[in-house]
């Protein structure tokens, strides 16, 4: 599902940019990204299994935003921390 508030004309000049470039790409070149898709599926799947099968957590954070949006905006408790560094003259 798209986020309400999501530029779509932006998204859809996206989409077909990147449909347009892979169109240019020769057959192995597809091959090879799918291939390497389907690795990065596979590694994630794991991870999921391994952390459903983890004891559980409680964890007081929620992260809101597209996927893949890495400066997405995020809440949390976070514990303070206090870094000590010796002064550098």
């Amino acid at each position: 599902a798209t986020h309400p508030q999501a530029d779509r004309s932006q998204l859809n000049h996206q989409y077909f940019e990147r449909y347009d470039d892979l169109l240019t790409l020769p057959s192995q070149a597809l091959v090879e990204l799918l291939m390497e898709k389907e690795r990065k599926a596979q590694m994630l799947a794991g991870l999921i299994g391994t952390a459903i099968s983890q004891p559980k957590t409680q964890s007081n954070q929620n992260f809101h935003g597209p996927v893949g949006n890495v400066a997405g905006n995020n809440q949390g408790e976070m514990e303070n921390t206090q870094h000590n560094h010796p002064d550098e003259e």
